[in-house]
């Protein structure tokens, strides 16, 4: 059971409810002083006409007087009815009437004694207690006395008002607002608590210490105290003066200011009171949002905001400037009057989908200007939520590609004209190529023919006129057969390299160790009297072609084994290393070798860098190596 004790009058004495007169004290003061002997007769008549409720208590918890306001307070037909009635049955809850007899054991009476009573309807209502302990004339306690008021509606005032206390304590709390005053001079006389939550430091560092212009920023601070100045000297209120002030942390913190002037009587000026609200995620957001507009304002695209039905309800000036309108002229039309007739079909159907779906979408679609030209863009379209993931309204952003439609179509032009130009160009290759192979034919042919019979003749001649022939004819007759041989050889190079760029492509997974094996078997069954130390290094393969990387070798390792030839013992490698990350493969040898400034000669047909009489050969084989490498 709820209960309050009150002692603003302390121990001197008990006082009688509210209500009752100078007389009725004094009546009550003597009958206190009675004795359980003296007559009920003497107690009517102190008590039968107050207004308030008188009870008297035996040891027992027994009453054995009332008077009428008690039977009325209580439920009662008259007094009689309630004596002998035990007392803790006009207590809504025993541990109230404890704590009474526990005040009064303690200091022998008790002031204002708060507690919920019941009615004999069991109705319940709040009680406030004047009592004090009887005694006997030999200083026993005989039992208690006291006067009873119903103060039910003081008690509901009183907690509402607490509520309303609670109430506004949670708002300040909430709403980070807390309240101050100051003298004339700014210096802080009060701070609600709450000051610590917004800047960190308690009152009592306020109080007393601090003006209420010290805690804004050093840039704010002389502006802002000059701001309340004016008003201290106009004894006028200020409100909503904004300005950074920085917490105990070191935080910056903005606050709204709002005060009132606190006049004597005289209207001499005493202080302000007033409140401080933090505004600090106000500021910021606005910061977003001013950020935010100048992003949008000043953006290279067109933005809008409209409503579900797709109103205009903002435009950036660069979409207004798109279609040759101020912006002030858009807003409050609908979207589809920036588009063409024939396009506003797409748009509205645009707008219901992302309506319907939600989330966003995207279209290229033709927009009008407002002298009727026309221009394409890309326009997205996004549905956004407000805090209760309702739709509540569309965002739409513009961006002009005139020039990325130009630019495509001057593509499609430049493909057009590169595709003619490829067609031309491979009908030219196509031709060149019948007139290759024309003369491929005719090389190995037509130019054979000859040769054959010049190698022929000059044969027969070898054969059967070799006696007859002085030194000087059978040098000569030497040389024709060696020319004729040299070119049947270079015919047949020749005639291999043209053919590298018209052969077909099989590609597999070949084993390069092997193959070189092969390939330096044959050289030297070709010639057997050479010395020569071969490293190849096992399983090295590669993916591609096997005719076309055996050319490669052939030609690589045949190089090799003519330059080392004037070695003792010549040495030759093959091997795998990583260059750059990828594979790589490598013929080494230790032969006479090249300047490194005449590399890019070698690859070249008929490029020579050793002279033919000390390293012969047709000096297309390092091409003949290129072409193949390339295909």
């Amino acid at each position: 059971m709820s209960r309050k004790t009150e002692d603003r009058h302390g121990a001197g004495g008990s006082r009688p409810a509210e209500g009752a007169g100078p007389d009725s004290q004094d009546a009550s003061r003597q009958a206190a002083g009675t004795t359980p002997r003296e007559s009920e007769a003497q107690l009517r008549t102190f008590f039968e006409d107050l207004q308030d409720c008188y009870l008297r208590v035996d040891l027992d918890g027994r009453l054995v007087f009332a008077n009428r306001a008690a039977a009325r307070m209580l439920g009662y037909a008259s007094p009689e009815d309630m004596l002998g009635l035990d007392v803790s049955g006009l207590y809504a809850e025993p541990q109230a009437r404890l704590g009474l007899f526990d005040v009064l054991r303690r200091d022998g009476m008790a002031d204002q004694f708060r507690a919920l009573g019941r009615r004999r309807d069991g109705s319940t209502f709040w009680a406030s207690m004047n009592a004090r302990l009887v005694r006997e004339d030999d200083g026993r306690v005989a039992g208690t006395e006291g006067l009873i008021r119903d103060v039910t509606e003081g008690q509901a005032a009183e907690e509402a008002l607490r509520d309303s206390e609670r109430r506004l304590a949670e708002i300040a709390e909430q709403s980070r607002t807390w309240a101050w005053e100051v003298d004339a001079d700014g210096l802080y006389t009060y701070a609600s608590h709450v000051v610590e939550q917004v800047l960190g430091y308690s009152a009592d560092e306020l109080v007393g210490k601090l003006h209420f212009y010290d805690l804004h920023a050093a840039e704010d601070r002389d502006d802002f105290k000059a701001a309340a100045f004016e008003a201290f000297g106009r004894r006028e209120p200020f409100a909503g003066l904004e300005s950074a002030a920085v917490a105990k942390d070191g935080r910056v913190v903005w606050l709204s200011t709002n005060g009132i002037p606190v006049l004597d009587a005289g209207g001499s000026l005493l202080g302000y009171r007033g409140a401080d609200t933090d505004v600090t995620e106000r500021r910021r957001a606005e910061d977003e949002l001013h950020r935010f507009r100048l992003m949008v304002d000043e953006g290279n695209f067109g933005a809008a905001f409209t409503d579900m039905e797709g109103t205009l309800l903002y435009v950036n000036e660069t979409m207004a400037a798109m279609h040759g309108r101020a912006a002030k002229d858009l807003i409050g039309r609908h979207l589809s009057v920036c588009h063409t007739e024939e396009q506003l079909a797409l748009v509205t159907q645009l707008i219901a989908d992302v309506r319907l779906h939600g989330g966003f979408a995207a279209v290229e679609v033709w927009h009008a200007r407002r002298d009727g030209s026309v221009f394409p863009t890309l326009m997205n379209v996004q549905v956004i939520s407000d805090e209760a993931k309702r739709p509540a309204f569309m965002s739409a952003t513009i961006i002009d590609i005139s020039e990325r439609r130009e630019v495509e179509e001057e593509v499609r032009r430049l493909n057009a004209d590169l595709e003619r130009r490829v067609e031309e160009r491979t009908a030219e290759l196509r031709t060149a190529n019948r007139e290759l192979e024309a003369f491929s034919y005719s090389v190995s042919h037509d130019l054979r023919e000859p040769l054959r019979a010049i190698d022929g003749f000059s044969r027969i001649l070898w054969e059967d006129y070799w006696e007859m022939l002085d030194p000087e004819g059978r040098e000569d007759l030497e040389r024709v057969r060696a020319a004729a041989q040299k070119m049947a050889a270079l015919i047949d190079d020749l005639l291999s390299l043209s053919r590298l760029s018209r052969r077909d492509i099989d590609v597999a997974e070949v084993d390069l160790s092997a193959l070189v094996s092969e390939v330096l078997g044959r050289l030297q069954e070709g010639d057997p009297a050479r010395r020569v130390e071969t490293l190849v290094a096992a399983g090295c393969t590669a993916h591609t072609d096997r005719g076309l990387v055996e050319i490669v070798l052939a030609n690589l390792l045949g190089n090799a084994w003519k330059f080392s030839a004037r070695q003792e013992t010549a040495r030759i490698e093959f091997g795998e290393v990583r260059v750059d990350g990828r594979r790589a493969f490598y013929v080494r040898d230790d032969g006479v070798g090249f300047e490194p400034e005449y590399a890019d000669s070698l690859f070249r047909p008929f490029q020579r860098l050793h002279p033919a009489s000390e390293y012969p050969g047709s000096g297309i084989g390092l091409a003949t190596v290129q072409r193949a490498v390339a295909r």
